[in-house]
């Protein structure tokens, strides 16, 4: 569950800038189909739901090291990378992003699961000197799309700096700070959709000054319902939705998030486990069905191969989804769902 979303943010958001919010979600601006074909060149998405947590402390590196999957002491100062909270049998719970800074670590967790991952990391403290504070004043948005390099380079930031580019070890990207009016916002290569792009980390203060200066650049504001579908299609798996049957994070895609050379974490047996056998029985699959279907089992001759997770509904493939499947059943494979057809594919889809 999210923490709260502040009252500035959604006076901003939902007041000034006319957003359609669903609890702490910006689900879209108005034109959802609009939204989405701006994802492709370049679109300013809220999450709202994305929760943001400093650490600060003289234990704070070996602590947090200690409780996620990614490296943090291995980080270089000023990068950042993906990590996963694990449960003891290696199953995701949350999917983070980790910014080292100098005297501070700030976190931002996807998908509403912030409160359970701070409840988590506040039950390890025993006698570490670290403290973990919510962030409220600041706001993760995503700049998506094959112009976001050039855009953050109208800002300040090198244009080459996409999401494959400058990669270092253990998933890690530099950190950028941005000077927008006055605000300092913390810019880094993030891939939501398939042409890529950066997440920042916006002051509320700023917000609204900060959106103007990149709506002055082309870019559109977008809502988390077009980035959804955007997701989907890049085949880039989500904790909260794929993981939802507690997967493993090389079924669903996230073991770019795993540092399999560091010490004791939560699940860590589980992982030199997996990496020692070289695999594990299920993929990320794409589905495409046939029509809509409220059933998640996936079935072949009677048998269940799998489960959905993403479902959604793309403006030209039609009802499309994400699935764990069995790695003995082929893509370009006819299934069922329920009492309709769907048909398993490659990732990312294709149109």
């Amino acid at each position: 569950m999210a923490e709260t979303t502040p009252e500035p943010i959604l006076t901003v958001l939902e007041g000034t800038l006319g957003a359609k919010l669903e609890q702490h979600r910006v689900a879209d601006f108005g034109d959802k189909h609009a939204e989405f074909d701006a994802i492709s060149s370049a679109a300013l998405i809220p999450l709202a739901d994305n929760d943001i947590y400093v650490l600060t402390g003289e234990d704070r590196l070996e602590f947090l090291h200690g409780q996620v999957a990614n490296t943090v002491k291995g980080l270089d100062n000023f990068a950042s990378n993906r990590s996963l909270q694990l449960n003891v049998k290696g199953q995701v719970q949350a999917l983070t992003r980790v910014y080292r800074l100098d005297d501070r670590v700030i976190v931002s967790v996807d998908d509403g699961d912030g409160e359970t991952f701070r409840e988590h990391l506040q039950r390890h403290i025993i006698f570490d000197q670290v403290t973990i504070e919510a962030r409220p004043d600041l706001l993760l948005m995503s700049l998506q799309g094959k112009r976001a390099g050039h855009v953050l380079g109208s800002l300040g930031v090198a244009p080459n700096d996409s999401q494959s580019s400058n990669l270092q070890p253990h998933g890690a990207h530099d950190i950028h700070f941005i000077n927008v009016t006055g605000h300092e916002v913390i810019a880094t290569a993030q891939a939501r959709s398939r042409a890529g792009g950066f997440d920042m980390l916006v002051p509320v203060a700023g917000l609204l000054e900060f959106v103007r200066a990149l709506q002055e650049l082309g870019v559109h504001l977008a809502g988390q319902d077009a980035l959804e579908v955007a997701r989907v299609e890049a085949g880039i798996a989500s904790a909260s939705h794929d993981a939802q049957n507690k997967q493993l994070p090389q079924v669903i895609g996230l073991e770019h998030a795993i540092a399999y050379n560091k010490g004791c974490y939560l699940g860590q047996e589980i992982m030199a486990r997996i990496e020692a056998r070289g695999n594990v029985r299920s993929r990320l699959c794409g589905v495409k069905l046939a029509s809509a279907s409220s059933e998640t089992k996936l079935t072949q001759d009677g048998k269940t191969i799998g489960n959905l997770s993403s479902v959604i509904h793309h403006p030209h493939l039609g009802h499309i989804a994400l699935a764990s499947v069995r790695n003995d059943v082929e893509t370009n494979t006819d299934v069922h769902v329920g009492g309709t057809t769907a048909t398993l594919c490659d990732l990312p889809f294709s149109s």
